[in-house]
């Protein structure tokens, strides 16, 4: 017998899936059963490792792997039907059952119905899987999704949102881009990991680096259902762009490496959370599809150090996980598709909210409209909160020392700030001028309702000078 024919008879012991993201190789590792793609190094040198031990230490050329794992696939193709699996989260076409990953070796799954929900197996008729993912816990019956707020700091004002976002979470629809706003010290990169542990974990759930590039977005989005990206400024056009595209859908079509026409074709529709100081979304496209919640600052006396809020959450993650467990199933039981009259943009988040809080308790629903037709207005006319906003506080505290008129250059202006933000250790004033002028730019229309006004001139040399005052209230315009 040939190198070749013996390593077409051991690709007959394993056992594959053929999706429509490609074809996948179970081996067993340390860690349990994985999947890998059948054209992988990873396959491979497993293929190699076993021929190894099988023939008395022999070895084999990449290149003789290669060429068999080719002709065996078109086998596969042949007498496997092609399945679509998802990452983390299935729903069947009609509404009716949900799938959760739950993500470990044995490739159980929770599925959840009108009648209640129970962990199931066979999950890799559903699911594909990566070795970034993580396991979900056992979700306990009869749960509490309140307790989430013992470790997220949502304002009152937000919270009917901020539960419809985290439970839709696990609905396959459009979901909305979740911004998270606050100063430093406000928990925003905690929130994030914490979402991130509850609705996808990962190896290692802190937020992603931005992507650059579509293709640098869809290796992201292949290896992670949710994904979270931290400390960002003001997203421009071309960022703008791929997050409105990853919220409502995009394909990404790329040659496969080596050949002239067969390419690999990519769907992905997926939540996305971003996090930073203020003003992050400013285009109209993706202030659209987004929800903005400004988190408050945490005191130094109320503030735990990362590691033990982190095990916290872990030991009530079961509770919180049964708690939205409990709530889809309530929801699944009395949603009504096209039911709610004169909805905004995202009409299924929107649907899927009321019902998500009616679920919770009855009444609620309609406070999660009101709330989110709050929030909308609040960003369509690109109003930005003051509350509890630390740069606020420090522009209040500067014009009060200065009479209520300063006027000086934006870097003076900078600098004044920062020595008093310095002063505070409050964390509010960002790390450069030209980024304060862009944040007091989206600021201007809600100082201007506390009576701060704000005006830019420039001179011969093109520097640029900002013009600072404030206006009794009974003096007020508008302007």
């Amino acid at each position: 017998m040939s190198k070749s024919e013996k390593v077409l008879e051991l690709l007959d012991g394993y056992q594959y899936k053929n999706t429509t993201k490609g074809i996948y190789a179970y081996i067993d590792t340390i860690n349990g059963r994985e999947e890998v793609p059948l054209s992988s190094g990873i396959f491979y040198s497993v293929l190699a490792d076993d021929f190894r031990t099988k023939y008395d230490g022999a070895s084999i050329s990449q290149k003789t792997i290669k060429e068999c794992v080719f002709n065996y696939q078109g086998k596969i193709i042949k007498s496997q039907p092609k399945v679509d699996t998802k990452l983390r989260i299935h729903m069947d076409p009609d509404g009716s059952v949900i799938r959760v990953d739950k993500g470990d070796s044995q490739y159980h799954y929770f599925e959840i119905s009108s009648d209640g929900w129970l962990e199931k197996e066979c999950g890799d008729t559903y699911f594909s899987r990566n070795m970034m993912q993580a396991v979900l816990p056992m979700p306990r019956k009869n749960g509490d999704l309140n307790l989430i707020f013992k470790y997220c700091r949502i304002p009152a004002g937000s919270r009917n949102v901020f539960l419809a976002y985290l439970v839709s979470c696990f609905i396959d629809i459009i979901h909305p881009c979740l911004v998270l706003q606050g100063a430093a010290g406000s928990s925003k990169s905690t929130v994030s990991t914490l979402l991130k542990m509850l609705i996808d974990p990962c190896k290692n759930n802190a937020p992603c680096i931005f992507p650059q590039n579509e293709f640098e977005l869809k290796d992201i989005y292949t290896h992670m259902y949710l994904a979270a990206y931290d400390n960002l400024d003001r997203l421009n056009k071309k960022q703008s762009d791929m997050m409105c595209s990853i919220v409502t859908g995009t394909q990404i079509i790329k040659r496969k490496l080596f050949t002239d026409s067969e390419s690999c074709v990519y769907n992905l529709r997926q939540p996305v959370i971003l996090n930073g100081i203020s003003g992050i979304v400013t285009k109209e496209d993706l202030l659209d599809r987004s929800i903005i919640i400004n988190l408050p600052s945490i005191s130094p006396e109320e503030r735990k150090s990362e590691k033990a809020l982190i095990r916290d959450f872990q030991s009530d993650l079961p509770v919180i996980l049964g708690g939205i467990f409990d709530v889809l199933s309530k929801t699944l039981k009395i949603y009504k598709e096209d039911s709610i009259g004169d909805a905004p943009r995202l009409i299924d988040f929107y649907e899927y909210g009321y019902y998500i809080c009616e679920a919770m308790e009855t009444g609620r629903g309609k406070r999660f409209c009101e709330e989110y037709r709050q929030m909308t207005e609040t960003r369509d006319t690109n109003v930005f909160a003051l509350y509890d906003n630390p740069l606020y506080n420090i522009i209040d505290g500067f014009l009060e020392e200065n009479r209520n008129h300063w006027e000086g250059t934006m870097s003076d202006l900078w600098s004044e700030l920062w020595k008093m933000d310095d002063e505070f250790g409050v964390g509010g004033v960002p790390a450069a001028p030209n980024h304060l002028s862009r944040i007091l730019t989206l600021m201007k229309a809600s100082l201007q309702k506390e009576g701060i006004y704000i005006s830019y001139s420039s001179n011969t040399k093109n520097n640029r000078f900002v013009e600072l005052w404030r206006v009794a209230p009974d003096t007020q315009h508008t302007s």
